[in-house]
């Protein structure tokens, strides 16, 4: 998968650090919110490309299963993730295999082998679905991270003076 970095981690832990120092909820409300309004727009541009490489029947069923989410990391190396996953009602497909041209699926009108055991078949697909879209979005969602972490520590700065 890609990573999306921010440069400036250290802005990222010293922020962290502040926020366990103040032990506020509403601090990290608004930072994790932040975060969220960052990634937002890389969502739906995902989303919307997505039929331009999968097969027109699986489309929409990976539109409406696809999730990206961010994951927080502190510490040494602290940063943030984006994530894809697809979770539908029937099924779970790993983004992985997907983003590298590998759509995996039962065989169209043979459900099942005598023994009750699915048909699957590998189908080539196109490739980059996601880190395509990602990529494309890094620059955009670096600023808007750099703005959330400024923003958060501002206020942080604000408190801790007055």
């Amino acid at each position: 998968m890609t990573d999306i970095r921010v440069e400036g981690g250290e802005k990222f832990a010293r922020l962290a650090q502040h926020i366990r120092i103040l032990e506020s909820k509403e601090f990290k409300k608004d930072l994790y919110s932040g975060i969220n309004r960052a990634i937002k727009p890389v969502r739906a541009d995902v989303k919307a490309h997505i039929p331009d490489y999968m097969p027109s029947g699986y489309a929409p069923t990976l539109v409406k299963a696809f999730r990206l989410s961010s994951t927080k990391r502190a510490g040494r190396d602290p940063g943030i993730r984006l994530t894809g996953s697809a979770k539908g009602k029937k099924e779970k497909r790993r983004v992985g295999p997907l983003d590298r041209g590998t759509l995996r699926h039962p065989t169209f009108g043979r459900k099942e082998t005598k023994s009750g055991k699915s048909l699957w078949r590998d189908q080539t697909v196109k490739h980059g679905f996601f880190t395509t879209q990602i990529e494309k979005n890094a620059p955009t969602v670096r600023k808007n991270l750099v703005k959330v972490l400024d923003d958060v520590a501002a206020e942080i700065a604000r408190i801790t003076k007055g």
